[in-house]
């Protein structure tokens, strides 16, 4: 039992040294152990934590590279560069390349642009004619859930606290208490910083105005109901 899932414990009333609801085993830890997890990929993706920069020498005719990621998986590409022609590449998606180029696998050239596959796979297109050059890529990586309290947990020591809160409130809320559900989860939320984008505003509803000047119609924000 690692210490966010002792201190999980503590937060619903259980004694960690010797638990009476969870058993300090792989099977007895497994709810709380899935809610940390859930939690900590919940808060890389938020933050955009965990940046990687990656390497990837090119090559001839090839259009789909692997990225190995220890413990992890591929979020998103922020920037990738060619790096000996120094260029940057922009990022599509397969749906795009077919309205494209309907050939677009069969086409080479200096990769102009790049998309992901799956959780650790990138496509160029077109694909290179030379292995002459490299992708520089940098990337948010989501830690692999983990399995036993030996493994390292990756995650900032400032967001413990809202890791541990996220879990006691699916706690809270599998055992029907939606208050405490409700309280543990704004802790959360509030120690994110993301009030503002959870908190419930008024309706607002758009309408259009017609400019007297110009007799141009303009959208216009009503105020909040």
């Amino acid at each position: 039992m690692n210490k966010l899932e002792k201190q999980v414990l503590l937060q619903v009333g259980d004694d960690p040294d010797a638990p009476d609801v969870f058993t300090d085993t792989a099977q007895g830890i497994k709810p709380i152990r899935r809610s940390i997890n859930d939690a900590i990929q919940e808060v890389i993706i938020i933050n955009g934590g965990m940046l990687r920069t990656f390497y990837i020498p090119l090559t001839k005719g090839k259009t789909f590279y692997s990225i190995n990621i220890n413990g992890g998986y591929l979020g998103w590409v922020i920037n990738a560069w060619l790096v000996n022609i120094k260029r940057r590449i922009a990022q599509t998606d397969l749906h795009s390349l077919r309205k494209w180029d309907y050939r677009w696998y069969q086409s080479t050239g200096t990769p102009e642009t790049y998309f992901p596959v799956g959780v650790n796979t990138l496509g160029f297109y077109p694909k290179p004619t030379s292995t002459a050059d490299i992708a520089q890529i940098e990337a948010v990586v989501i830690p692999a859930p983990y399995t036993d309290d030996k493994q390292k947990v990756k995650l900032m020591k400032s967001f413990e606290w809202a890791v541990v809160n996220y879990a006691v409130s699916e706690y809270w809320a599998s055992r029907g208490d939606a208050d405490q559900a409700r309280r543990h989860m704004q802790i959360y939320i509030d120690t994110l910083g993301l009030r503002s984008t959870f908190t419930p505003t008024g309706e607002r509803i758009h309408q259009l105005r017609t400019d007297k000047t110009g007799d141009t119609p303009n959208e216009q924000e009503s105020v909040a109901l």
